[in-house]
């Protein structure tokens, strides 16, 4: 089949799926299971960056087989660096892996983030209780409405389409939500009271997902001192390449990219670099550049399939300064983590 025929074909399928019914505020705040799918996910994340040189990032998700999955890390300035591990993650109503709980408090608006009990720096063992509000500064973003279905044809249609192809193409599917914001509260460490208030970028998906069929990805994402908030993101599969999206928020206003850079083109030697710089071009034809620098990460081995750096990022966004997350994430399989 010529190519711009399956890209045609492509696209049609892709605009069909984005007519599929829009999903209410509460539908979209709410955990989503699919048991006849035996890979489904239902995955929440926050992050938290502080100027005073303290971050987080938090997260669970619920998995249909493979056992649920949770993230709690801390680093606190002269404290150290804390680690949620061990825990018994059993699965409560909502948002709850044993003491790990998120709960919603206005959808596309607030969040609550909750944690007691034990929390490890290296080998001791501490006692932690937080409590952190969540609060959108941009709206709530639906990946749905930034897809630029003749880019992601044109990735699908450069494939070899068969049906072992088709089935794989699922893992693309998903439903992703983000939003930026800041988180404030409190860290009661060993029963010292830290108050904490952080910037902060939040996202929700769902739908299948195989950490082994992942290749590699970015995900960088911040609010800027002026409160604009970003996305570019990238990821490529062992059956299809670079797919992306992205947007620019400011005063409710949503930009969506164009077309997302090449990962090649600012994270190959090395794969995950410690500072970078690329421009992009959102769909109104403005051209910006991000560049990005690490100021610290955790590590995270997902599955024993897949790598993940999650990196804070400080950025530079058309001269405007920021802080996110800068993560990269590499397949064993395809990349020598010794020389990442």
């Amino acid at each position: 089949m010529k190519f711009w025929l399956k890209k045609q074909l492509a696209s049609l399928l892709i605009r069909r799926s984005l007519k599929e019914r829009e999903l209410s505020p509460e539908e979209l705040e709410s955990k989503h299971k699919n048991p006849n799918v035996p890979l489904f996910n239902d995955s929440s994340y926050f992050l938290g960056r502080s100027e005073d040189g303290s971050y987080m990032v938090v997260r669970q998700a619920f998995r249909t087989t493979r056992g649920h999955e949770y993230w709690l890390n801390i680093f606190l300035p002269g404290k150290g660096s804390f680690e949620l591990k061990g825990m018994n993650a059993t699965e409560g109503e909502g948002f709850r892996l044993g003491n790990l709980k998120f709960d919603c408090l206005e959808p596309g608006k607030t969040w609550e983030i909750s944690y007691n009990g034990p929390i490890h720096c290296g080998n001791e063992v501490h006692e932690i209780e937080i409590k952190w509000i969540f609060t959108g500064i941009q709206p709530l973003i639906n990946f749905k409405n930034i897809t630029n279905p003749s880019v992601t044809a044109a990735v699908i249609a450069a494939e070899k389409w068969d049906g072992a192809f088709f089935r794989k193409l699922k893992e693309i599917k998903k439903v992703h939500l983000e939003q930026g914001g800041n988180i404030t509260g409190t860290i009661k460490l060993d029963g010292e009271e830290i108050n904490i208030d952080w910037r902060s970028v939040r996202d929700h998906s769902w739908g299948s997902r195989s950490w082994g069929k992942w290749k590699r990805h970015v995900w960088l994402s911040g609010v800027l001192d002026n409160n604009e908030v970003f996305n570019v993101s990238m990821i490529s599969y062992d059956f299809l390449g670079q797919l992306g999206a992205g947007y620019i928020t400011a005063n409710e206003h949503i930009s969506y990219l164009n077309q997302t850079p090449d990962m090649n083109s600012f994270a190959g030697d090395p794969l995950i670099p410690e500072k970078g710089k690329f421009t992009f071009f959102t769909q109104d034809g403005k051209q910006h550049e991000l560049g990005f620098e690490m100021a610290g990460r955790f590590e995270f081995m997902m599955d024993n399939e897949y790598y993940i750096y999650e990196g804070m990022g400080n950025f530079i966004l058309d001269g405007i300064k920021g802080m996110g997350v800068a993560e990269f994430g590499l397949n064993p399989e395809f990349y020598d983590l010794k020389t990442r």
